[in-house]
């Protein structure tokens, strides 16, 4: 009796050992040895690097078994041989740099019917894609600072008052109105802080930012008929101890573009500015607008 029931207790220890993958290998009849299926490398992937060395393939069947599936695994870096179980994409720091065309026009307001039209103009400059650290929501959000310098070309068909050198009875001078060409030329340092969300697609991935962004006039210039005038800064040949315009603009700078796993950026955004830029009271509201087309390489 003793005998039948330490045997049912090898053949039940034998039969749990074997479901855990802990038995070793046994040969059956037909002189075949019992191992674990591992699954078969495509042959478009073989290479030195996707094989086993001849001194692997030597290796006991449980290691060898091993070294297969961490080789299958190395095929596979950002998912899991499981489908079931994704694994994060690890993102990193980058720096990078944008260049392209800008085209240029102002919003005009209480101006006599003035109108502005659109400019070309060229933006560069330098950013650093900083992700929401190593955690899932990293994998989709990130602040992008920018530094950007821009050259913008805004042709006007502007309406002014030009005297007659008369007088009317309250003594107020008389005149008429009258159109005149005249273009702004103009060169801005921005600093956007890009609230960025992005998602893979294909090789690369897909993003949309906002931005709110502070701009500088470091240069400005106007022509009218062959003569300029500085915008930015007082003029003591026109005798205006003001400037024209003011130098400070806050706008809002929303962006659509695409980011390549090889390091190539493009995008397209649009700069809206809030702040009048005409500098005298009265004068009619001018604010920035402006469309731009990048294109950038992100290390």
């Amino acid at each position: 009796m003793r005998k039948i029931v330490l045997a049912v207790l090898l053949v039940n220890a034998s039969a749990l050992l074997y479901s855990q993958g802990e038995a070793p290998s046994q040969e059956l009849e037909a002189g075949e040895r019992v191992v674990t299926e591992v699954p078969v490398v495509p042959e478009s992937k073989v290479d030195d690097s996707t094989v086993l060395s001849e001194e692997e393939k030597n290796l006991p069947d449980s290691l060898r078994q091993a070294k297969e599936f961490q080789l299958m695994r190395s095929l596979n870096p950002k998912d899991s041989l499981l489908e079931d179980k994704k694994v994060p994409e690890k993102r990193f720091i980058t720096i990078g740099f944008t260049v392209g065309p800008t085209f240029s026009t102002y919003g005009l307001a209480g101006m006599n019917g003035s109108t502005a039209g659109w400019g070309p103009g060229v933006q560069l400059g330098i950013n650093c894609d900083l992700p929401f650290g190593q955690k899932p929501v990293g994998q989709y959000f990130s602040i992008q600072p920018e530094l950007l310098f821009s050259y913008r070309h805004v042709p006007m068909e502007l309406v002014g008052f030009f005297p007659d050198g008369g007088h009317d009875l309250e003594g107020e001078p008389t005149g008429s109105y009258e159109k005149y060409d005249a273009t702004d030329d103009v060169i801005y340092m921005n600093v956007p802080i890009n609230v960025k969300a992005s998602a893979r697609y294909k090789k690369g991935r897909a993003f949309v930012s906002l931005a709110p962004m502070i701009s500088l006039g470091l240069y400005g210039n106007r022509t009218v008929d062959g003569l300029s005038t500085l915008l930015f800064q007082s003029d003591a040949d026109e005798q205006r101890e003001e400037p024209m315009y003011n130098n400070f603009d806050f706008s809002f700078y929303p962006r659509l573009g695409y980011d390549s796993d090889k390091g190539l950026s493009v995008s397209v955004g649009f700069q809206m500015g809030f702040i009048n830029m005409q500098k005298a009271s009265g004068e009619g509201v001018i604010k920035n607008r402006s469309l731009s087309l990048n294109v950038g390489y992100n290390f």
